[in-house]
């Protein structure tokens, strides 16, 4: 039979049969072990029920993408959340982000919560930097105002929430869904910080074809860096000026004939986001000096 891997606990797998709504407590072959290969929420599998109810994951299909941190596979889209404040969003962590996504071959879509909080201001830089490169909603989870423009765009797909804690996660969430489905958190109002309220990764259905990953409290999806692209691939406003630079290995960073470089002091491309770009290559390249030393 065939089935996804919705929630992984103590070892065990918790499949959802293909076209149903049941959930099966299941383990996995330990061929995988073996193959160095672990089961993840997320998975696509073939598994057998046992007499006792219970079931055996005996095959994992070929996966669409896989992420490290938190350890999930086959999402379509990555609805990025951040919030007017309390706490306060962050553009370079949004940026992370977006090429976590890009690089995953998964759709970014960008999310601002917590709209009641927004200062003058904060929408036309946001829309100004955001707006025609990526689907952008700005919305208030706790009255569920904009939630249903998200609903429309994550119709048929497996989405994934992420964001820094206390930005509304899980309150999103719910009112998607119109019922509790994630245990919401207060905010400290010494540190202006959301407490983690989920726990562990599981997957909700919302519809026949609709699926919804809520993660723990992570801030941050992370991929392999080691792919053979450049970071610049991923910044799809650079990516779309490179091929105008007077060198075809181009970094951007003091290149004579810099396209991206000129964009910039033209005002043709956000310094927020060449901002962001540079910080991002320079942690790269510290990880490749690391990794071979």
């Amino acid at each position: 039979m065939k089935g996804r891997i919705i929630k992984g606990v103590g070892g065990f797998y918790i499949v959802r049969p293909s076209n149903e709504k049941k959930e099966v407590m299941s383990k996995a072959r330990g061929v995988f072990k073996k193959e160095g290969l672990t089961p993840l929420v997320g998975d696509y599998v073939e598994w057998d029920m046992l007499q006792d109810n219970t079931g055996i994951i005996t095959d994992i299909y070929d996966r669409k993408n896989s992420f490290i941190r938190p350890s999930v596979s086959n999402i379509d889209i990555l609805l990025i959340v951040m919030a007017f404040d309390r706490p306060l969003y962050d553009m370079r962590l949004l940026d992370k982000l977006i090429v976590t996504a890009e690089q995953a071959l998964t759709d970014p879509v960008i999310i601002f919560n917590k709209m009641d909080l927004e200062k003058p201001g904060d929408r036309e830089t946001i829309n100004s930097i955001y707006k025609d490169l990526y689907p952008l909603y700005f919305v208030k989870g706790l009255t569920g105002e904009g939630i249903e423009e998200v609903r429309k765009t994550i119709k048929g797909k497996t989405s994934a929430l992420t964001g820094q804690s206390g930005v509304g996660n899980s309150t999103i969430l719910n009112r998607i869904f119109k019922e509790e489905k994630a245990e919401t958190g207060i905010i400290s109002h010494k540190s202006k910080r959301g407490k983690h309220t989920t726990r562990h990764v599981e997957i909700f259905l919302y519809d026949e074809d609709t699926e919804i990953l809520d993660t723990p409290g992570f801030s941050s999806f992370e991929t392999s860096m080691e792919d053979g692209h450049r970071l610049s691939d991923y910044f799809i406003d650079i990516n779309r000026l490179q091929k105008d630079c007077r060198f075809r290995d181009c970094k951007h960073v003091n290149e004579p004939g810099c396209r991206v470089i000129e964009a910039v002091k033209e005002g043709d491309l956000s310094e927020s986001r060449y901002s962001s770009y540079l910080e991002q290559l320079k942690e790269r390249e510290l990880f490749e000096k690391e990794r071979f030393k």
